[in-house]
């Protein structure tokens, strides 16, 4: 069985992406890699809200409804687990544990639509 590796995104399918004005730097392995990101906050018509993951030292202030270029879009997913802990009727602690996967796009780089 065939494993995809960095899957290309088209152009065209992120024509007229706009920033929803947020974001977010963390720390994240990427392909077994611990690095420094800025996660944007993004939105067209093709995939609705989605965000967009560059390297910290990559990335450029942004404003609400701005239009921006993805710099060499690549597919990513990032298996995650969220946990919740209740109380059940006999007083004992409970932990419930939710798995899914985020998908999310990667790239090198974004640059606002106009601008050199």
């Amino acid at each position: 069985m065939a494993t995809l590796k960095n899957i290309i995104m088209k152009n065209e399918k992120l024509a007229g992406t706009k920033a929803n004005g947020r974001v977010e730097q963390r720390q994240m392995s990427i392909n077994g890699k611990q690095m420094a990101v800025k996660i944007y906050s993004l939105r067209n018509k093709e995939f609705g809200a989605f965000e967009y993951i560059v390297p910290a030292r990559a990335g450029v202030a942004v404003k609400l409804n701005q239009e921006v270029e993805l710099e060499n879009p690549r597919l990513h997913s990032v298996g995650r687990v969220n946990s919740s802990q209740t109380t059940n009727s006999s007083g004992r602690q409970e932990t419930n544990y939710v798995g899914f996967v985020e998908r999310s796009i990667i790239g090198d780089g974004l640059k606002i639509k106009g601008e050199k």
